[in-house]
């Protein structure tokens, strides 16, 4: 029995198509909770980036090496970075603002720690206050 041609080829990409759908097909996998937590979904949400400080102009660029050498609200606004909050047990909480651990209430040459709270550090500088996000937070949460 004599095949035509165009027939075996079309045979042979057909059976192709089969075995490379067997072989590569992707096997699914659904999770049965039974009521209880999908233990691959996260328990928190990730936090989001810290906000990006507004660069100041070149002509304004000053030399800070530490809190110190903070001079008005502006050198605040500019050369503070707020790394962290900490809380311990008692209560007591910290900042770590510019690699410097400040507690709430501490006076640093000009500047001054007002308040620190879960997300939020208030500074004052010349009773002009300033408050720093250690993240932006998300809306509506």
């Amino acid at each position: 029995m004599h095949i035509p041609l165009n027939s075996k080829l079309f045979i042979t990409c057909l059976l192709y198509i089969v075995i490379c759908n067997l072989v590569c097909a992707e096997e699914t996998y659904t999770y049965d909770a039974r009521g209880r937590r999908d233990p691959f979904i996260p328990l928190l949400k990730p936090i989001p980036p810290p906000l990006q400080k507004p660069e100041p102009p070149p002509k304004e660029k000053k030399l800070i090496e530490c809190l110190e050498d903070i001079e008005s609200i502006e050198d605040a606004r500019f050369y503070v970075h707020l790394q962290g909050i900490a809380y311990d047990a008692s209560g007591k909480k910290v900042a770590i603002l510019n690699d410097e651990m400040v507690e709430e209430g501490e006076t640093v040459g000009r500047l001054t720690v007002k308040r620190i709270f879960k997300n939020e550090v208030t500074l004052s500088v010349d009773k002009e206050e300033y408050k720093l996000n250690i993240y932006e937070l998300e809306e509506g949460g």
